[in-house]
């Protein structure tokens, strides 16, 4: 469970985030899309709900630590686009440290 998250976590931080974005801004004006918008990421959290609770964390501790994992590329999308691949795996992997203590 441990490996598939930071694989993950590292897949994320090579991603430059280019159609999240965009889709996110799109179903910011479109109802429709801010529907399909909010079940992919209710989706995404369960998943990472469920790799929480595979490394043995309560429901409410693997859903803290989700929404945090999620947050985190969200934000890295639109607040850490100019860095470099390498620093952002880097931190990738270093919170992914934090997260699974």
């Amino acid at each position: 469970m441990a490996g598939r998250l930071v694989e993950q976590r590292r897949a994320d931080a090579a991603a430059d985030g280019r159609l999240d974005r965009a889709v996110r801004a799109w179903a910011a004006t479109d109802a429709g899309a801010a529907t399909v918008q909010g079940r992919a990421d209710a989706r995404r959290l369960a998943y990472l709900e469920t790799q929480f609770a595979g490394l043995g964390f309560s429901a409410a501790e693997g859903a803290c630590r989700a929404r945090l994992a999620y947050r985190s590329v969200i934000g890295r999308f639109v607040l850490g686009r100019d860095r470099p691949v390498e620093e952002r795996r880097a931190d990738a992997g270093r919170l992914h440290a934090l997260l699974v203590r």
